[in-house]
Order: structure tokens, then C-alpha cells, then sequence
């Protein structure tokens, strides 16, 4: 019986031992404020990143408010990297869209936090006008070709991010 106690005792310092450990992991990043908004027949998307953001973002899209549960079903508009806090989408329809951002980090893990009025979406936005099909249309901009050893390098820029 004089064992019972003292295995108790040890049970409980290993407890506490392991919610310390637990409570030093860093916090899980998530991006923060964002917002869309429709102008015409594209969606303006805006968010702030955290400080330091080691990864990129991922933007996705869905008819309904994007969750653990349905995140499968969201389409990713866009992979953006860590200095970027805006992106536009352009969806083709008139239907009325919620989006959220998420943080992969460098190790490839999705941080799927999901904050309403943070990194998620909470109302629907939906473009007032459909687009037509000069406006879908991707521009490119400051092309340069390089050479580098056997091989040539090309450079641009494209006025659409599309999902990477």
C-alpha cells in the first residue's frame, strides 16, 4: 500500500512535467484581418502576415465557410509568398464565395488554424459584374532572358497570381 502514494507522486511530476514541455512549443502562426472585397468582376482579397513568416500562403476558396471539415472542397486560388498581402481572384460566376489563408510553413505543413474574422472569411463576397474574357486574361510584363552558363533564364511578371 506504502507504493501507492509514491506512484501517484511520480505519476504526477512526469504530468506536469510534460504539460511544460507543451507549453514551449511556439505558437502556430496564422495570417490575420482578412478581408475580400468585389470590385466589378474580380474579388480583392487583403490580409496582414505574421511577423517573420518563414513559408508561404495559401489562399483557397468556397461557396461556404471554409472549415476543417470542408477544406478538401475549397479550391486554392493562389500560392503566395511570405511578403505578399494581397492577391485578386477573379472566379468566372456570380455565386457568393468565402475564403481563408493558411500558413505552410517551411517543413511543408499546412497550419490549418482556422479563425473567423482572422484568416477565414465569414460573409460571402460575390462579383457584381461577370467578367469577359479579355478581362480573365493574364498580362505579362518586363520579359528578360538571361544566360547562365549552357541554359537562358527568363524573367516576368503576370498581372494575375494563379494557383501555384
Amino acid at each position: 500500500m506504502k507504493k501507492l502514494p509514491l506512484l501517484l507522486l511520480v505519476l504526477f511530476v512526469a504530468a506536469s512535467g510534460f504539460a511544460q514541455e507543451a507549453g514551449k512549443q511556439p505558437p502556430v502562426p496564422f495570417v490575420s484581418k482578412l478581408k475580400a472585397k468585389a470590385v466589378d468582376s474580380r474579388i480583392h482579397i487583403t490580409w496582414r502576415n505574421p511577423e517573420n513568416l518563414q513559408g508561404t500562403v495559401l489562399l483557397y476558396r468556397h461557396t461556404e465557410e471554409i472549415d476543417q471539415g470542408n477544406l478538401g472542397e475549397a479550391v486554392l486560388v493562389a500560392t503566395l509568398e511570405a511578403d505578399q498581402e494581397s492577391c485578386e481572384d477573379a472566379p468566372g460566376d456570380a455565386k457568393s464565395y468565402y475564403y481563408a489563408a493558411l500558413i505552410r510553413d517551411d517543413t511543408g505543413t499546412i497550419q490549418r488554424l482556422f479563425i473567423p474574422f482572422r484568416n477565414k472569411t465569414s460573409q460571402g463576397t460575390r462579383i457584381s459584374i461577370l467578367p469577359t474574357l479579355e478581362s480573365l486574361a493574364a498580362r505579362i510584363t518586363g520579359i528578360r532572358a538571361e544566360v547562365a552558363g549552357d541554359s537562358v533564364q527568363v524573367t516576368f511578371q503576370v498581372s494575375i497570381r494563379q494557383a501555384l
